[in-house]
């Protein structure tokens, strides 16, 4: 199987290492039925307002909606974004955030944040991605 990267790994540099996590959830909110490639575009047009999640707080929902508008339904994901976002600066719990990412955002929080490979995950791309760096016994 040829090494796989996934659309979580190729925006890593986007972020400084403390808003990584944040960032993992935000693409996962975007990569919603929206291919990687337009995804990442959006988040990188997202980031350039919005560095971190402090500087999110400011932003309306229209102001979200317009900077990820390529990735369609932008409603429901601006306020996803901006609900999760409240929730992350909160402290919440990430295995809560499941609202606004759903299991494949709690999958790759876990396995590229916590580094965590205990669970198989149901994504094709991130159970190919599990596939290559959990360790033998667990594929």
């Amino acid at each position: 199987m040829p090494f796989v990267i996934t659309p979580y790994e190729k925006i890593r540099n986007d972020f400084s290492e403390r808003n990584y996590p944040w960032g993992i959830l935000v693409l996962s909110v975007l990569l919603n039925r929206t291919t990687p490639g337009v995804a990442i575009k959006s988040l990188r047009k997202f980031l350039e307002k919005w560095p971190t999640p402090e500087a999110l707080q400011g932003a309306t929902k229209k102001d979200v909606e317009d900077a990820t508008f390529l990735c369609g339904t932008k409603h429901g994901k601006a306020a996803n974004i901006l609900l999760l976002t409240n929730e992350y600066l909160a402290g919440i719990d990430y295995k809560e955030l499941y609202p606004y990412v759903g299991w494949p955002g709690l999958d790759a929080y876990r396995m590229l944040v916590l580094r965590d490979f205990s669970v198989k995950p149901k994504d094709t791309k991130l159970l190919d991605f599990w596939k290559q760096h959990s360790s033998p016994e667990i594929a």
